[in-house]
């Protein structure tokens, strides 16, 4: 509590590594802990999303930054026609920046995949991207 405190309300990974070397105890053990703290009521959404996210283990943050990648690009997407569909009833060109967004992410969810350690953690994170992405848009 007292180490959290000093780094706002949240531990990072290496705050927890830190606690796992000095107590001995396992890290799924501390990251539980942190996850079952009582002052969760209090905090805002974003500081709720956060606290939940740093106790996820490093691959599942992966497979959630696919999900999280999957519907930005297709919010892009959809924002990106629905600018197209505004300016072609003004009679004036669309700049496409909701396009080049979408792009960006594209190449944001290869990376994600592409820094896979083994196959079957590449598949994963591309099929959560892809269907995600696929159920966004249907």
């Amino acid at each position: 509590e007292r180490l959290a405190a000093t780094h706002g309300g949240t531990l990072d990974d290496d705050g927890i590594l830190a606690i796992v070397e000095a107590t001995g105890a396992p890290e799924e053990y501390v990251r539980l802990a942190l996850k079952l703290r009582t002052d969760q009521g209090k905090q805002s959404f974003v500081s709720r999303a956060r606290s939940q996210y740093v106790t996820l283990e490093t691959s599942q943050k992966r497979y959630v930054l696919s999900g999280a990648l999957a519907t930005l690009t297709a919010l892009s997407g959809g924002l990106e026609r629905l600018s197209s569909s505004i300016s072609m009833t003004m009679r004036s060109s669309s700049y496409g920046v909701f396009g080049m967004i979408e792009c960006l992410l594209f190449v944001g969810a290869i990376y994600n995949v592409a820094q896979s350690r083994d196959r079957r953690t590449a598949l994963l994170r591309g099929a959560i991207y892809g269907g995600a992405l696929f159920r966004k848009q249907s």
